[in-house]
Parts: C-alpha cells; sequence; structure tokens
C-alpha cells in the first residue's frame, strides 16, 4: 500500500471518530411548538476532525487547559454548575433583581433545550479530547458530568447566549456588557477542555436565532 493510501486511511477513521452511540436510541426531543423555525437547517454541519480549523482549534485547546490557575478553575466549575451565574455581579452592580430574571430564562431555556439536545445528536461532534491524540495533541480535561453528550453546540453557552439576549432586550443599554458575560461561558468550557470555539460559535447563533422566534410567538 502507497504512503499516500495509507494517510488517506488514518485520515478517513479520524474523521469517522463521533462522540458515540445516543443513549436514547432512535428517540428524539419533543420540540414545542413554539419553536417554528427550521432549526435543522441553522448550523452548518461542524468542521471535519481533520480540516484545518479543527487542528487549530485542537492546538489551541492543548495549549489552553495548560496550568490553569485557581482562579480559572474556579471559573471553569462556576459555568459547569450552572452559566447563568456569569450574569450575577452584573446583576448585583446594576441592582437588577435575580430572581425574576433567571426564572423568566430559565422558562425560555426550557423550549430551547430539545432543539440543542436534537442538534447536538444530529451532528455527533466528537469531543475535543476523543481526537487530540490522533493529531498529536493532549487536552487537560477538568472531568465533571456535564459533558456527556456530543460537543456541537455547547448546551452552556447556548444557555448562556439565550441570557444575553433575554437580559440585553430589558436592558439595551447594558447589552455590551451582557454579551461580554456570556461569551466568558463559552471560553469556560474551551478551559475546561470539554468545547471547541466553533461549538461557542455555533450557540451563539442557534441561540439568536431561538430567541427571535420565541420573542415573536
Amino acid at each position: 500500500m502507497k504512503i499516500s493510501e495509507i494517510n488517506k486511511g488514518v485520515s478517513d477513521y479520524i474523521n469517522s471518530i463521533r462522540y458515540g452511540k445516543n443513549s436514547f436510541g432512535t428517540k428524539t426531543w419533543k420540540v414545542s411548538k413554539k419553536i417554528t423555525i427550521d432549526y435543522k437547517n441553522v448550523l452548518p454541519a461542524p468542521p471535519d476532525n481533520t480540516s484545518t480549523t479543527t487542528k487549530k482549534e485542537i492546538a489551541y485547546l492543548s495549549k489552553l487547559t495548560k496550568n490553569l490557575t485557581k482562579k480559572q478553575i474556579n471559573f471553569v466549575h462556576l459555568v459547569d454548575e450552572d452559566p447563568l451565574n456569569v450574569f450575577l455581579p452584573l446583576l448585583r452592580m446594576y441592582n437588577i433583581p435575580k430572581e425574576p430574571a433567571m426564572k423568566e430564562i430559565n422558562s425560555i431555556w426550557n423550549l430551547c433545550v430539545p432543539v440543542i439536545m436534537n442538534l447536538k445528536w444530529i451532528h455527533n461532534r466528537a469531543r475535543p479530547h476523543q481526537i487530540a491524540e490522533y493529531l498529536g495533541h493532549n487536552i487537560n480535561v477538568i472531568e465533571t458530568k456535564t459533558h456527556k453528550t456530543p460537543s456541537y453546540p455547547s448546551g452552556h453557552t447556548a444557555l448562556a447566549a439565550i441570557g444575553s439576549y433575554y437580559l440585553s432586550d430589558k436592558h439595551p443599554k447594558l447589552s455590551s456588557e451582557f454579551f461580554a458575560a456570556g461569551s466568558s461561558a463559552g471560553l469556560a468550557r474551551e478551559l475546561q477542555g470539554v468545547h471547541y470555539p466553533s461549538d461557542s460559535e455555533a450557540s451563539m447563533v442557534i441561540a439568536g436565532a431561538l430567541w427571535q422566534d420565541i420573542k415573536y410567538q
């Protein structure tokens, strides 16, 4: 066998790697009739496992997850527990009542969860650490119970994004601060080593589409 054929075989194998089998079998999450968009076609497919984008992201995550500070580790666990925690300092700073805002955001999120879960299993993207070793890198993962599903899109980032859209709609003068806080949730998942930057980007896109759909229903 020629070297080029061997390399292609390896490349094909790496590209075939997925997160795993859907633990729900053929079951899909039931989406509310309040979701009217064609959500399955909002996002492009994630980059291939051997694409230039993925290789760059893996290299970035390998470097990012080395030698985390105590502050970074604490931040990872804060977001892992609840992505909406990223907004609490701003709510306190601007005297915005926490409970009503969190209740409303979670109510909206409950409509979004089935969409996000369906998309995760449709794309079934492998987590970064599953393919890092094949690309010559090591990613230090902070193990928790919240990354036991496919990688694309990121659920944590999507929830934070919904929070950003909601709070910005209610307090437009603070929108830049709310979106900065929401984006930091994606960074936390990257620091944890469980998501690609492209997962976070996809989450912002689908969350925006869902927010607009729900807002005007």
